[in-house]
């Protein structure tokens, strides 16, 4: 596996605590990006005080749930989304009590009937819940995400999502073709120079690196 630089890990810690000793001076409290930043920095540093920034992140970003109930599709999928960002979180810090209870939360809104006015947001929901299985080791429930997405009528993106492709490697036990998704995921972040404190919901260094941990024990 590639791992990121720790010159531009630390670089990049430096510049963050600078501009939080800005905000502080003006009286602005700290957001969940200004914690996951730094958390994520320690986190590929393999520094043990990743946990600490990590977990208040994922409480911030918790409160970002819209509290009405969503009125459309792409509401919808901000809350499911938020649920998904805060458990791959707990995920990187493996607090797994609070991954499940956040994709249990993440899981809640498959029945809403809304879905149907938007089927290019119910695929990116449905990708989200097969990574949400992958998560917590289920890849046949993965695969049974990847196949509503496959039959839906129309896509956005005619590919095959890389979670099903995923899921289905692991199911047969695939080291090669887990390690061929996990180079290009590798492309991918080459290509859109993604970093590893981007913060996003989905942050694909995470995923490279599930990707080669896998890997990594089935040729164990």
């Amino acid at each position: 596996m590639l791992l990121p630089k720790t010159k531009a890990l630390q670089k990049r810690l430096a510049e963050r605590f600078s501009r939080i000793e800005i905000k502080k001076s003006h009286g602005y409290e700290l957001g969940w990006d200004d914690w996951e930043e730094i958390g994520r920095c320690y986190y590929y540093l393999r520094d043990e005080r990743a946990t600490e920034y990590l977990r208040q992140s994922a409480v911030l970003v918790q409160k970002r749930v819209l509290a009405l109930d969503p009125r459309s599709a792409e509401a919808l999928f901000f809350n499911a989304s938020v649920w998904f960002y805060a458990a791959n979180l707990y995920r990187l810090i493996g607090d797994e009590a609070s991954m499940h209870a956040c994709l249990t939360e993440l899981r809640t809104f498959e029945g809403y009937p809304i879905w149907i006015e938007s089927p290019v947001t119910v695929e990116l929901y449905w990708d989200l819940l097969a990574l949400a299985a992958l998560m917590e080791g289920d890849a046949a429930q993965a695969l049974h995400y990847d196949a509503k997405i496959a039959a839906l009528p129309q896509r956005e993106d005619p590919d095959r999502p890389w979670s099903g492709r995923l899921a289905e490697a692991i199911v047969h036990a695939d080291a090669p073709a887990i390690r061929a998704i996990g180079d290009e995921l590798h492309g991918l972040l080459t290509r859109y120079h993604g970093k590893p404190w981007d913060t996003d919901y989905l942050n694909l260094w995470d995923w490279y690196e599930f990707s080669d941990t896998l890997a990594d024990q089935l040729e164990a």
